[in-house]
């Protein structure tokens, strides 16, 4: 038992009168009580009163109780191997041996800390914890078993795959969860002070390599000392076999055509060892040489390298005699070779591409023609180009990803994006709600009340047990975005089936989108397939409408029951309505699907990317609702003259056949538009890039212009203004890259014109967007170093590729030079260094009054005092005043 203190000493001074008031009142109020019954009552006051007093004063008892508590902070990173992590095991496993009553408690990390066991009497190393431990070698082990049993599919292996396979996505789960890419010391650090029971002794036991590449740890290990908590840091143990690093490549980051330049790798080595180097370029192999490396710092060259105009990756892989890890043989790098304009133009109707091909031939504008299944699917490939032409691709033909990377090429590389119109463009095309949209100066709806066809469109979606998850939520998605695409007169109903056909949303006008957009969102998936009778009910229900177009989309996933559709797609054809079907996933009855859609009049659609079931609704409900597709003659009219048109003869152009209807948006510089006030061609500028909607096309809907005295000139002079293009710039500068202890480092070599250093300059250097980022503007500061040089610091996000568009401008706001540049890790840097840093790690133990390296007996050895731990008892005093109470009222009150 402890001491007792007070919070509030001064209301024990209230103790003093109780008794002469408690007598005072006992003898003028209760003077017939007997006198033990008088004593009594007077007591009985007298202590309540007391305890109350008391319970106010805060009476603080101090006690002392020997709790010891371990928190284990294991370092689960990638740069330890599983034979490390396995050692450490067996030392917990001693710890547990040796505890002495201690609590323990287990923490993994990596770049976070994760508590996956709180405080125990006995720590279990279980299965999962095994798991999160060795998440690399089981990862390895689990995919080489899935190799192993897909070799032979039984209904026994399919369920051991089925089980596999979760247990992969747990790891996976639990590699981002962790970060198991980085190393944050001081972060575990933190967590693990935060975790031990009050008034404990603590110890903190910390395994790692103390490769940190996030955080700090030496400034927790003063706050360790002050608050009591004695680190015991054991360091892995580590084998010093063989080990090659690549840590960089360096290159220039833009030269011109033809000009000869070095590829240097530098590498370091603990052993001497051959090495064979291979060179890609755009994952083609350049070149490949043997090296002897030294132990240390090795620069290894490819001489005098010539590149064509475009933006080249490089890739410099080592295959050294001597090596332990594989993943650091690797170094990147980028370069941008200046030429004349390069233009990608992806046309839907490959056919037919000569058109524009002609009309640009002999511009100085080079132009790569593919079809629309040649789309880059990597930012590398589209930065090769100045700009790119759409036309006529339905967007079902581009993964959303794809889309979202055009995005990103001209919001933040700067780079010009041109569509064209067609019947597969804009609207007609599906690119409603898409990041193409997005860009573009046009919206896809159209605002204004054009004369057309009005709609009944009923879609009859698959809500099977199949269609569960992304599947069914898509659906719903596709089926909202088809509805708002439909004007408000139009009618649109809703039929989900399973086994059996239900009405989701009855026929009603599409201006409901609330009403319409509720009923949707209430459907779920579940049940087997049978496609008869829903087609059957949408039949009849559009059977009574008065629509001049009436057309159902079928949606389904899988094999249908029954039989007979050939005949009702017949049927419903003569009732004036077509169909068309979306199949999505392998297991869609193409056939079936195929057969529907030809009886049925309409287009069949096929699938295996879910995410582009909404961009395919979207384009069948405008074809089949024809509301954007104007086919008329009209002669182009000039709203606002613009330097793209000058020297062009615009108001005596040829007549345009047809064009997609559009809406302008509000910023949209609109330069052409149609007879109705539609426009035909808007642009405006979309981030670093610009971007231009040309609504009429070059091929079926402009033939009269072929043979126009304008027609090359007026396509040149459109993909000059859109296209990015080396600004004049008033400096001459190069630009440097380097990587070092987490940071990326900037360097800029500054000359004027005339080739003199340029110093004192007041500039701002920004670098901004990233591949995958918001296109946030990040400004740096900027030092002068040398003549003509500067520097500059910069963090460094997740390991990979970056690429930022780096512009130098003055507090005015003058560009002064921009460009592309590439800011790449190769690797994670787990694997950049391959010694323990003891040297970090023995100071780390000294700053914080820990041990480095203590054997299992001295973990669980607490020496010092005994941490008094305070209680607050005025409760307790106050209870029993509350107890008493009723005792002493009965006494006084009971004859």
């Amino acid at each position: 038992m402890g001491s007792v203190t007070f919070e509030h000493p001064w209301w024990l001074i209230g103790l003093i009168p109780v008794i002469p008031y408690v007598l005072y009142f006992a003898r003028h109020n209760y003077p017939n009580f007997t006198r033990g019954r008088w004593l009594l009552s007077v007591f009985l006051r007298t202590l309540v009163l007391a305890l109350c007093f008391l319970s106010i004063s805060g009476p603080v008892l101090t006690l002392k109780r020997d709790v010891r508590a371990a928190v284990v902070l294991f370092d689960v990173s990638d740069s330890v191997n599983k034979a490390e992590k396995e050692t450490a095991l067996k030392t917990i496993e001693q710890i547990q041996e040796k505890k002495k009553k201690t609590l323990i408690s287990l923490v993994l990390f990596a770049g976070k800390p994760v508590l996956v066991a709180p405080p125990t009497d006995k720590l279990e190393i279980t299965p999962e914890l095994r798991r999160k431990i060795f998440h690399r070698s089981e990862e390895k082990r689990i995919k080489k078993r899935i190799t192993e049993l897909e070799k032979d599919l039984t209904e026994e292996t399919k369920k051991e795959i089925v089980k596999l396979e979760a247990e992969l996505a747990a790891i996976t789960k639990w590699k981002a969860e962790a970060d198991t890419k980085h190393t944050d010391l001081h972060a575990a650090l933190q967590l693990g002070r935060s975790v031990f029971p009050e008034a404990s002794r603590k110890h903190l036991v910390l395994f790692t390599d103390g490769l940190e590449n996030l955080g700090e740890a030496l400034r927790e290990a003063p706050v360790l000392a002050g608050h009591g908590v004695k680190l015991k840091l054991v360091p892995v143990k580590r084998k010093m076999a063989g080990e090659v690093v690549a840590s960089e490549l360096i290159l220039p980051v833009q030269v011109k055509k033809k000009q000869p330049f070095d590829a240097e790798i530098h590498v370091s080595s603990n052993v001497e060892t051959p090495v064979e180097v291979t060179l890609f370029r755009n994952k083609y192999r350049l070149a490949r040489k043997t090296f002897d490396l030294k132990e240390g710092k090795n620069i290894l060259v490819f001489p005098r390298i010539q590149l064509r105009e475009g933006f080249h990756e490089f890739e410099a892989r080592l295959k050294p005699e001597k090596d332990t890890r594989f993943e650091n043989n690797v170094a990147r790098g980028v370069v941008l070779v200046r030429g004349k304009p390069k233009i990608l133009y992806v046309e839907g109707e490959y056919s037919e591409a000569h058109y524009l091909e002609d009309a640009l031939a002999g511009e100085e504008i080079e132009v790569h023609t593919r079809p629309s299944s040649g789309m880059p699917s990597e930012l590398n490939d589209l930065l090769n180009y100045d700009g790119i032409i759409l036309s006529n691709v339905p967007a079902d033909r581009l993964s959303h990803e794809t889309m979202d990377l055009i995005r990103i090429y001209v919001e933040e590389m700067g780079g010009g994006f041109i569509m064209l119109g067609g019947d597969n463009s804009f609207g007609l095309g599906g690119y409603y709600k898409t990041p193409i949209e997005k860009i573009l100066p046009v919206r896809m709806p159209i605002s204004k009340t054009i004369e057309k066809p009005n709609l009944a469109l009923c879609l009859v979606i698959d809500r099977s047990g199949s269609m569960s998850g992304d599947k069914i939520e898509l659906a719903k998605e596709a089926a909202r975005s088809s509805t708002e695409v439909l004007r408000q007169n139009d009618r649109v109903g809703v039929v989900a089936f399973d086994s059996e056909a239900r009405w989701v949303v009855p026929m009603t006008f599409a201006g409901e989108q609330s009403f319409i957009s509720d009923k949707i969102s209430r459907l779920t998936a579940g049940g087997g397939t049978h496609i008869y009778p829903a087609l059957n009910l949408a039949d009849k229900a559009l059977i009574m409408e008065t629509a001049k177009r009436k057309h159902i989309i079928l949606l389904s996933d899988g094999q249908t029951e029954g039989g007979g559709y050939i005949g009702l797609a017949r049927r419903i054809v003569s009732n004036g309505i077509t169909i068309s079907t979306v199949g999505i996933g392998r297991d869609a009855d193409r056939r079936l699907l195929k057969v529907i859609a030809s009886q049925g009049e309409g287009i069949a659609y096929f699938t295996n990317d879910f995410a582009s079931i909404p961009q395919i609704f979207v384009k069948e409900t405008m074809r089949a609702s024809k509301s954007m597709l104007i086919e008329e003659p009209f002669q182009p009219i000039l709203t606002k003259v613009d330097p793209i048109l000058e020297g062009i003869d615009i108001e005596n152009a040829p007549f345009l056949m047809g064009y997609v209807a559009t809406t302008p948006k509000s910023r949209a510089k609109m330069i052409l538009v149609s007879h109705r006030g539609d426009p035909i061609m808007a642009r405006w500028r979309y981030g670093l890039g610009q971007t231009l909607a040309f609504t009429s096309n070059p091929k079926k809907w402009s033939m009269d212009w072929w043979d126009w005295d304008y027609f090359s000139k007026f396509w040149t002079q459109i993909i000059r203004a859109v296209i990015r293009t080396e600004e004049a710039s008033a400096i001459d500068q190069e630009a440097g890259i380097a990587i070092r202890d987490r940071k990326g480092k900037l360097t800029l070599d500054v000359r004027d014109l005339a080739g003199l250093f340029m110093d004192e300059l007041d500039i701002e250097v920004s670098l901004v967007g990233t591949a995958g980022s918001d296109g946030s503007e990040n400004k740096l500061d900027i030092i002068q170093t040398a003549p003509g040089m500067y520097e500059s610091e910069f963090p460094l996000g997740e390991y990979g590729e970056f690429r930022r568009l780096m512009i130098m401008e003055k507090d005015k706001g003058e560009v002064l030079d921009s460009q592309v540049i590439a800011i790449i890790q190769s690797y994670s840097p787990e694997f950049r260094t391959f010694a323990v840093d003891e040297e970090k790690l023995i100071e780390l133990a000294r700053t914080s009054k820990g041990e480095y390296e203590p054997t299992a007996e001295q973990i669980v050895t607490f020496t010092g005092d005994i941490p008094e731990r305070p209680v607050a008892t005025w409760y307790w005093w106050l209870i029993l005043a509350l107890l008493l109470l009723p005792v002493d009222i009965a006494l006084r009150r009971l004859s």
